[in-house]
């Protein structure tokens, strides 16, 4: 080939080149964002409803993690004024998702604090020390999700422990309460810091 011949094919060899490399990088990516499913192996679901109550218990569970496939459960709540719940504590493995329906509900997590109004969804992560209050002088009501374990069966232990007191006339606040409440929660990997629950009542005018 002669040089010159062969320069002109280098040059409309680089070109060409160079146009592939922009027109390459100029194109949007093929690859789809793909949905992520869930592994739990799943069995044919019924559609359910839940029909609305007249008068809200303190805590009613709607939702059972083993009706839906082991997906989630829920339940719904109702918080008196000037209430704080449950004293400061951790999951080692559950996370949870409020959504309040009505009045305005504080939320601690760490060092934040938080105030949920009505309409409003706030998630609580495990492995963070938390509790919530309504400060204010109207009841709120509210909803927990419990995404990633059976926590309603949890919620049931506590109901009987509780009615157990109840009727042996042992205050909840008692040593002997405190410790079988502790076991029940370690079985479940939730650590409770008692000692911080007065200190946040005296300062935010709670019962």
């Amino acid at each position: 080939m002669k040089r010159r011949n062969f320069i002109a094919t280098s040059i409309i060899g680089s070109v060409t080149a160079g146009s592939l490399m922009l027109e390459t990088f100029a194109q949007p990516p093929t690859d789809k964002p793909k949905a992520i499913t869930n592994k739990i192996k799943k069995k044919p679901l019924k559609p359910f409803y839940i029909p609305p109550e007249t008068q809200i218990a303190p805590r009613t569970t709607k939702i059972r993690f083993d009706s839906i496939n082991n997906q989630f459960c829920a339940a719904e709540y109702k918080f008196l004024p000037k209430t704080m719940w449950p004293a400061p504590h951790v999951h080692k493995d559950l996370d949870e998702i409020m959504r309040v329906l009505k009045g305005t509900i504080t939320i601690m997590v760490g060092d934040e604090l938080f105030e949920v109004n009505e309409g409003g969804w706030h998630m609580r992560p495990h492995g963070i020390v938390h509790t919530f209050w309504n400060a204010s002088d109207e009841p709120a009501f509210f909803i927990d999700i419990f995404p990633n374990q059976n926590f309603d069966v949890f919620l049931d232990e506590v109901k009987k422990l509780n009615s157990g007191f109840v009727l042996r006339g042992i205050s909840s606040d008692s040593d002997e309460a405190r410790s079988q409440l502790d076991k029940l929660h370690a079985e479940w990997g939730i650590v409770i810091y008692h000692d911080q629950r007065k200190p946040l009542m005296e300062k935010y005018g709670l019962k």
